[in-house]
């Protein structure tokens, strides 16, 4: 039996248990789903910020006359701003409030994404998108810690974007553990009935 079928199998002898049906021991409250529907918005924005340039190449060779180096740089300021300020972000994010580093953070993108729009030189292009890449590396790290944190202790909470559960890997002694409380469980259930 996998380790998914296995978990699927604890839930349901536990909500059995319980006395619920697996649909109340998998509720989440609306505050929960409403937070989660503005996090993934938020990621959504800080995602698509991320690849605007590519179908933009031509219109700005055409307009600024950018070599493809130029255009590489403009990618790359992003991406490296966004990838330097991810760990601190995350890191500032756990020591003050989450909302206003996520709220900080999607701000400055779209203050950098104006500046963006109207730069007329490589280099104001260059520091909009530097910046748009310093605000959106606030969203993703925070955002995955308040969600751990809403629904915590939940099969769910550590799953990742598509549903799949992340790599880990289960000691033979705790697989062990499991089974025997799943068989200790079973077997008390055909006992009682």
């Amino acid at each position: 039996m996998s380790p998914f079928a296995q978990c699927d199998q604890q839930v349901d002898l536990a909500a059995d248990a319980a006395g619920r049906g697996r649909g109340d021991a998998m509720k989440i409250s609306r505050r929960a789903g409403y937070v989660l529907g503005i996090l993934a918005l938020a990621n959504l924005l800080s995602y698509a910020n991320r690849n605007p340039l590519p179908p933009l190449y031509d219109d700005l060779t055409n307009r600024f006359g950018f070599s493809p180096a130029e255009l590489g740089f403009l990618g790359s300021a992003y991406m490296f701003c966004h990838a330097a300020a991810g760990l601190p972000m995350g890191w500032f994010g756990d020591r003050r409030d989450r909302r206003l580093v996520i709220a900080a953070g999607l701000a400055l993108a779209a203050i950098a994404n104006g500046l963006t729009v109207f730069g007329d030189d490589l280099a104001t292009l260059s520091l909009g998108r530097a910046l748009a890449g310093l605000g959106t590396a606030a969203v993703v790290p925070v955002a995955n810690s308040i969600i751990g944190e809403l629904f915590a202790g939940r099969r769910g909470a550590n799953a990742n974007v598509d549903g799949r559960a992340p790599a880990r890997t289960v000691s033979d002694r705790e697989a062990a553990r499991r089974k025997a409380e799943i068989d200790q469980l079973r077997d008390k259930a055909l006992r009682n009935g």
